[in-house]
């Protein structure tokens, strides 16, 4: 079966399988982000590297079949060159029926190593702002790499159960995260680090190191506009398939 082999055993694969795909470049990377941040990723790992529209760099990570962002997205265009619109009005972000973007509190320091908070009508957005041939992370993507990490998942409720493999994404230490960031190990090389995130009133979080959270550009509840994402916490090591109102602001890594 194809969730059969040990986490063990994936987390060799991991570490030794290079793919090439598009404009991916597999050459040996330093460890230091590519915003040149430190203490991020796995130095064990050997990443790839992508670029986006508008010229930034991104490690990658392969993680079972899929070749994975290691970085959050902060591109500014879609793929066809259309503008996301960037909001800094809570009024406005709170009204919005279309896609919307900001940094996290209005700073752009925070783009390094944060990334940009997008929200959910940017992620399902058919002109997609990730890479020419990467694309935003649907739920079937989701629920891949949760069994990839935790064979002992629930088939029916991969996410609505946490299970345990938030551990391996998450980025290690305390220089991002808040103290315990339990089970953390980054074995993938995922590098998770926490962001914030922007409601749908527009007001921020208090804090940007509690939790990670990256938009699915899977639709979670279409009547009452609400889309899902992948939430990892400080407290635990679990995978969280969470859902917000599709104006919250969160991160996107693209696959």
């Amino acid at each position: 079966m194809k969730y059969s082999i040990s986490t063990q055993a994936c987390i060799v694969v991991l570490s030794t399988v290079l793919m090439i795909s598009g404009s991916l470049n597999t050459t040996a990377q330093a460890v230091d982000h590519t915003c040149g941040a430190t203490t991020i990723h796995n130095p064990a790992i050997t990443y790839g590297q992508v670029s986006d529209i508008d010229g930034n760099s991104y490690k990658t990570v392969v993680i079972d079949d899929k070749i994975w962002f290691a970085e959050n997205l902060k591109v500014t265009r879609f793929q066809n060159g259309d503008t996301i619109r960037m909001v800094k009005d809570s009024t406005i972000w709170s009204g919005l029926t279309g896609p919307g973007m900001c940094s996290y509190q209005h700073d752009t320091s925070y783009a390094c190593p944060y990334g940009k908070l997008y929200n959910y009508y940017v992620a399902s957005d058919s002109r997609n702002p990730c890479p020419n041939g990467w694309r935003v992370p649907s739920m079937t993507d989701l629920y891949e790499l949760i069994f990839f990490l935790d064979r002992n998942a629930d088939p029916q409720q991969p996410g609505i159960t946490p299970y345990v493999a938030g551990g391996p994404l998450k980025s290690s230490g305390l220089t991002y995260w808040r103290s315990p960031n339990s089970s953390a190990t980054n074995l993938t090389g995922f590098s998770a680090i926490p962001n914030g995130g922007r409601n749908n009133n527009g007001v921020f979080s208090f804090s940007n190191d509690a939790a990670a959270s990256y938009r699915l550009s899977t639709a979670a509840a279409p009547k009452f506009s609400m889309g899902f994402f992948l939430e990892l916490a400080y407290t635990q090591g679990y995978a969280v398939r969470n859902a917000y109102f599709s104006k919250y602001g969160c991160c996107i890594r693209c696959v």
